[in-house]
């Protein structure tokens, strides 16, 4: 996180940018920056997050082997919504919860817009 402010253009064009772009599919100008800094935060995140889980692997642990230890530490009836998930190694991998992310994100900002067109 310390440096998650590099990911933010100094000189303010890249947010221009993606503004203005946002503004030609429907946003209001400030929404459209709502969206972008939005969008940094989730990746910001999520790479932080990556990085995290980098360090647990080497120290023998990482998010999906805490997660079966803290599964296999509880009673299965106190998790039961969880455990529905069937969660695999696969679905913690790098790209494949990158993908889902970005995606839940891009959705979201989308939904925004077409909540506005519906307001119209």
């Amino acid at each position: 996180m310390k440096f998650s402010h590099s990911v933010i253009d100094p000189k303010l064009e890249l947010l221009d940018h993606v503004v203005g772009v946002l503004i030609e599919y429907g946003f209001t100008p400030k929404a459209a920056s709502y969206s972008y800094y939005f969008l940094l935060d989730v990746l910001v995140g999520f790479i932080y997050q990556q990085i995290r889980d980098e360090e647990e692997k080497v120290r023998g642990g990482g998010r999906f082997l805490n997660y079966q230890r803290n599964i296999t530490a509880r009673p299965k009836a106190e998790l039961r919504n969880i455990l529905a998930c069937q969660w695999s190694p696969e679905d913690f991998e790098v790209e494949t919860a990158f993908e889902v992310f970005l995606t839940f994100t891009l959705d979201g900002i989308c939904a925004q817009l077409d909540e506005r067109a519906n307001k119209k």
